[in-house]
């Protein structure tokens, strides 16, 4: 266990009965994933819930961590900030080749660490569901069609999809996104609309015939809601044939997600 992806388990489960890994976004930790982690564990059961957290810490000036507590998070701690992968733009014709042959050392990470505890407790690839916000919902995705066998569903909230990876798995896939979410269908940066408009994420899946249910949210910003993460939930009960009559989630506030910084020469993909 020691080669693990750092990571933190909501709560002890002594039987599981499937495993659910939740992948926050850009600029957040693993602290982030526990609404929808305490959601998804009190609408199934014996579910163990895996957070892990992103390798690269990340780094804001204080104007920029002035914004973001103004606009997304009061709370926003820059410190425990981090990211999947870097967002120089130097760095992405490597990401690409990386992609491009099933080799991106972290989607490997996110991948051994559900193999583990898959074994762990003895249970199959349809027992396995990723779970994303944002960057994280790219990295689910990767992640999931990388795998010789396809898990039991993957969901993207507020994701994209970059492509350039063939597609070993086809699990079923559920893009959830928000009409109000000008961060994603709202851009004026040509590089960035190609990576992260959802358009283009949903044409790459549909290309790897990779079965997609597509949900828009009128109101929904680059954000996770009460309502979001109800549907999130459903659609997990339902790949994993959880009975039905899901209990209705508390009106919290929601869950903010907060954008990278974008540094001189730096890609603005979230």
């Amino acid at each position: 266990m020691a080669d693990l992806i750092e990571h933190y388990i909501l709560q002890d489960v002594t039987k599981p009965e499937r495993v659910i890994i939740l992948l926050h976004g850009i600029g957040q930790n693993s602290g982030y994933m526990e609404e929808p982690g305490k959601l998804f564990a009190k609408e199934m059961p014996n579910t163990l819930i895996v957070m892990p957290e992103a390798p690269i810490k990340m780094h804001y000036t204080p104007d920029k961590v002035a914004r973001v507590r103004e606009k997304y998070d009061p709370g926003f701690d820059p410190d425990k900030a981090r990211s999947w992968f870097k967002t120089d733009i130097k760095g992405w014709p490597r990401m690409m080749l990386q992609l491009v042959f099933n080799n991106m050392p972290v989607i490997k990470k996110v991948n051994d660490l559900a193999d583990y505890y898959r074994d762990k407790y003895g249970l199959q690839d349809k027992d396995v569901a990723f779970f994303g916000m944002s960057q994280g919902g790219a990295i689910a995705l990767h992640a999931a069609i990388s795998r010789e066998k396809p898990v039991a569903a993957v969901v993207s909230h507020s994701g994209m999809f970059f492509g350039f990876t063939r597609a070993k798995s086809k699990p079923d896939v559920m893009m959830i996104t928000g009409e109000a979410d000008d961060y994603l269908c709202e851009n004026k940066s040509g590089l960035k609309s190609f990576f992260v408009a959802p358009k283009n994420s949903l044409r790459r899946l549909a290309r790897r015939h990779i079965p997609v249910t597509n949900l828009w949210l009128k109101d929904l910003r680059h954000e996770m809601t009460p309502e979001s993460l109800s549907h999130a939930a459903a659609y997990l009960k339902k790949a994993f044939n959880v009975s039905a009559g899901a209990s209705k989630p508390e009106d919290k506030a929601f869950v903010p997600v907060v954008p990278a910084p974008v540094a001189a020469g730096a890609s603005p993909t979230v």
